[in-house]
């Protein structure tokens, strides 16, 4: 995987105080189970912001998943599951939040 980095921060210095700019995932880890059609991806995600945050979408490339809403505690890990198929190598995954943060992330396939 290659982190990308994250957006959504130049809103936050327009918001001070506000709870989204201490909301922050990163993506430490990225894997693969199954095969075509029914493959499953995993994203180890960690919330390393003062709050918890609640993952409410995901987007791979153009793809838009709707999750169920998934809680990260504050300094914890998870797995976050993501049913879809990729085709190619170099893909962008990008996580939205319930404060409409997003959090995103290049990545490789072999």
């Amino acid at each position: 995987m290659y982190y990308s980095g994250e957006a959504g921060l130049l809103s936050g210095i327009l918001r001070s105080n506000s709870d989204q700019n201490f909301e922050r995932l990163g993506m430490i880890y990225f894997f693969e189970n199954g095969t075509a059609p029914s493959r499953t991806l995993y994203f180890v995600v960690y919330n390393y912001g003062a709050r918890n945050a609640t993952v409410d979408k995901v987007v791979i490339d153009t793809v838009t998943t709707s999750v169920t809403p998934l809680t990260i505690p504050s300094g914890e890990v998870t797995f976050l599951q993501v049913n879809q198929t990729l085709s190619g190598t170099n893909h962008v995954v990008s996580i939205i939040t319930g404060r409409n943060n997003v959090f995103s992330m290049q990545f490789r396939t072999e």
